[in-house]
């Protein structure tokens, strides 16, 4: 599930995101909504919610690949999120991921980017998409994002729904290539053999927001100990390995 991890982080840095699609009345439309959710949320105070993701074929819904479970909390330009045996944080000057299963610990700057970058992606693939469709659906209780890509290309489609009166994000489905999902290697992600269509569906729910007063999840002195300009791991991080991914921290 590597893959789907990276895949996800690609539509939780929405609140960073910024669309380049070369065709401007598409361009206007997808940023005029991302605008909108980013504005939500950063004027929303200390958020949690809940968001659950369920992986399926793309044709048979029913034939579910994989799903994801994950709790999210925002404050402003900050975040922190809990998801399939990873922890993410990022403060006004730092980014912590720790890796629970391989016990590993990441640190960098949060003003610099890492070897993955998923809204640099986003923004490089939709600049090959040319002929990006978008339509904007206004309901009583819902708005709906959808975006349609060109033959051929990793993604499909998205569909991203957001809540009227709050702007928060309600409900979202991607319909993307299978082999985006999975940590096999090219060569041998081959639909056919693993059973599944060529491309797969993705549907994110995301439920229970509140307003949560505990901002200590943004506190980098629950993960790592400075002391004479080193950083370690703190006490309940002991037997992770930290990997330093800028310096002068």
């Amino acid at each position: 599930m590597g893959k789907a991890i990276r895949f996800i982080l690609v539509f939780t840095c929405f609140l960073q995101i910024s669309v380049y699609a070369q065709d401007s009345v598409a361009a206007k439309t997808i940023m005029t909504f991302f605008n909108g959710v980013r504005n939500a949320y950063a004027h929303s105070g200390n958020i949690g919610f809940n968001v659950n993701y369920v992986y399926s074929d793309e044709k048979y819904p029913e034939k579910i690949i994989d799903t994801l479970s994950g709790t999210y909390k925002i404050n402003g330009s900050k975040y922190w999120f809990s998801l399939a045996q990873t922890e993410t944080m990022k403060n006004d000057s730092l980014v912590i991921m720790i890796f629970h299963e391989d016990k590993m610990m990441y640190v960098r700057k949060a003003s610099t980017l890492p070897g993955f970058d998923p809204v640099e992606q986003m923004q490089a693939f939709l600049k090959k998409a040319k002929t990006v469709r978008a339509k904007l659906t206004k309901g009583k209780s819902v708005d709906q994002l959808s975006i349609t890509f060109p033959e051929g290309l990793d993604y499909k489609s998205v569909n991203i729904k957001t809540d009227r009166v709050t702007g928060y994000l309600v409900e979202s489905e991607y319909i993307i290539r299978t082999q985006l999902l999975t940590d096999q290697a090219d060569d041998e992600a081959d639909e056919t053999k693993s059973g599944f269509s060529e491309y797969a569906r993705v549907r994110v729910n995301y439920s229970a927001y509140h307003q949560d007063t505990d901002s200590s999840c943004f506190d980098e002195s629950r993960f790592i100990i400075r002391r004479n300009n080193v950083i370690s791991t703190e006490e309940k991080y002991k037997d992770f390995k930290i990997v330093i991914g800028s310096s002068n921290l």
